[in-house]
């Protein structure tokens, strides 16, 4: 009990690489009716487990690897609350993070799940595709115009779609890529 510091809000902010406990308690009950969903935002570089009430194995998560979960998008890191959560029932996270972005933590049916995960990756499509088709224009210009700024440019954007795309998740169903992504 005395490891658990109260946080005001819905965000936490861990800072060291260390495995840490975060405690969510439940303000009101989340019938299973509703398929409620535990949301943890900012799952780029973030590996979770969660211990449901009544559980005895972890649910685990990450953005890569064996724990991905290829069911959502990157915007969360998704936890199905199949047995619904009671008020004042307790939810364990073991979190482990490599860089230092708050989180924010939700609890939401799975109906708006899926509409946000949807926005997301309409979003996420929009620009990597645009970014995609100005760097092909620049590569046509630094052809026809044999100008090499236009060149460096097409590679300067390459490099942020790769780059976003690696860090948003979009390759993590890649298997050529993940060994580059992870």
């Amino acid at each position: 009990e005395k490891q658990f510091a109260p946080i005001a809000g819905d965000d936490f902010l861990l800072t060291d690489a260390k495995p840490r406990w975060v405690r969510i308690i439940a303000n009101r009950d989340y019938p299973a009716a509703e398929l409620p969903q535990l949301l943890l935002s900012q799952p780029y570089r973030k590996e979770v487990e969660a211990w449901r009430p009544g559980d005895s194995a972890p649910i685990r998560r990450s953005t890569y690897g064996p724990n991905a979960d290829l069911n959502h998008s990157t915007l969360y890191h998704v936890i199905p609350l199949t047995n619904g959560v009671r008020k004042g029932e307790a939810i364990y996270l073991r979190v482990v993070v490599v860089d230092s972005r708050p989180s924010q933590v939700a609890i939401e049916p799975l109906g708006a799940v899926s509409r946000m995960d949807m926005a997301y990756s309409r979003a996420r499509t929009l620009v990597l595709s645009s970014l995609s088709f100005v760097a092909l224009l620049a590569m046509g210009y630094a052809i026809s115009l044999r100008q090499r700024g236009y060149a460096f440019l097409a590679l300067t954007l390459v490099a942020q779609v790769i780059t976003l795309a690696i860090e948003g998740g979009e390759v993590r169903s890649i298997e050529w890529l993940l060994s580059v992504a992870q």
